[in-house]
């Protein structure tokens, strides 16, 4: 069996988001690539998690991994500043979002 992509579990979860009314975007966490130079202009902000969605007023940042995925140190500090802040911060996939967002 293949293993899952982020990128299909991304999809799935903004799938099951919509169905259930709450509005989702994916945020531009990557750089943009400079091929003159070949390299990358940083995205804004660091570690800026993949998904953001709000419902009935509250704005949640989604951080999409798969069963063996880690976050990085960057990811990290924005889920701690973002939670302190009183956000809400879900790290995982579908099952995740499901047991929270309902």
């Amino acid at each position: 069996m293949l293993a899952e992509k982020e990128s299909d579990i991304q999809k799935a979860i903004i799938d099951y988001l919509r169905y259930k009314k709450v509005f989702v975007y994916k945020n531009n966490n990557v750089g943009i690539y400079k091929k003159e130079t070949n390299s990358y202009i940083p995205a804004q902000t660091k570690g800026i998690a993949d998904l953001t969605a709000i419902r009935n007023g509250i704005v949640y940042q989604i951080e999409v991994k798969t069963k063996k995925g880690k976050q990085s140190e960057w990811q990290r500090i924005f889920q701690k500043e973002w939670e302190e802040k009183g956000g809400i911060y879900i790290l995982g996939g579908l099952d995740e979002i499901m047991a929270i967002i309902k």
